[in-house]
């Protein structure tokens, strides 16, 4: 039991450490159940492994990602391990939406719009998975998503995008924690100015952005460097790509 335990903690400590870097702020217990409220999931409770929230970029909302923590060895990751996860995190989702349980425990500010919106986060724990994680996720249908609220979106990072990610958050220790001053640097992530949106960060600090999810599964992710004290928009562009290295 104690093994299995600090498996499942892998996840849990590795989460941890990419979210801190991407400006993600924890909220709530960990590894707490709350009320279900709704008959047909066919549940008392729902599990929230962690929940984080960030500040959208381009909008005065604010994000709150339920996550479901898992870390599996490379036999354990099968298409019915994956959609069963899906499914109960669609139903976790749809909960939020009227749970005072989950409200109570995990909003930091009533007043601010907000919206949840899920992550599976699938670590594989003994580093042998080298199979193409997208091809379980074809199996999954439209039943298995149908409580996940409009307008709300549930993101599965595989063992390769953890990867991924954890190399990046390994080179972006090197320059400085983002929105915060290391080594002489201050670093955040860049979003530029859009004709169509413009950025409405409530705070209005362009070296307080935290990275959203969707932007962490995009093939190029942008990190602006610039010295402690300097007035320049950045003095460094870091570009992390991604995709395949094909032309």
């Amino acid at each position: 039991m104690a093994e299995t335990a600090n498996i499942a903690k892998m996840a849990e400590r590795l989460s941890k450490e990419l979210f801190d870097v991407f400006g993600w702020q924890q909220t709530g217990p960990m590894n707490s159940n709350w009320a279900c409220n709704n008959k047909d999931h066919g549940v008392k409770t729902h599990p929230a492994d962690a929940v984080w929230y960030y500040d959208e970029p381009y909008s005065n909302q604010r994000t709150y990602i339920l996550a479901d923590l898992k870390s599996y060895q490379k036999t354990t990751i099968k298409p019915k391990n994956i959609q069963e996860a899906i499914v109960n995190l669609s139903m976790a989702m749809a909960c939020t939406e009227s749970s005072n349980d989950w409200k109570s425990r995990f909003i930091v500010d009533s007043t601010r719009p907000s919206q949840v919106n899920g992550l599976l986060f699938v670590y594989n724990h003994d580093g042998e998975y080298d199979e193409n994680f997208g091809q379980l996720l074809k199996g999954v249908q439209a039943a298995d998503v149908r409580f996940i609220p409009c307008n709300r979106s549930l993101i599965v990072l595989g063992p390769k995008d953890i990867c991924e990610l954890n190399a990046i958050v390994t080179h972006i220790k090197t320059l400085g924690s983002s929105g915060r001053a290391q080594n002489g640097l201050q670093t955040s992530f860049l979003f530029p100015e859009l004709k169509l949106k413009k950025r409405t960060l409530p705070e209005g600090d362009p070296w307080d952005n935290a990275a959203p999810l969707p932007y962490l599964i995009s093939k190029i992710i942008a990190v602006k460097a610039r010295k402690t004290g300097s007035t320049n928009p950045y003095d460094d562009l870091h570009i992390y790509y991604r995709g395949l290295g094909k032309t």
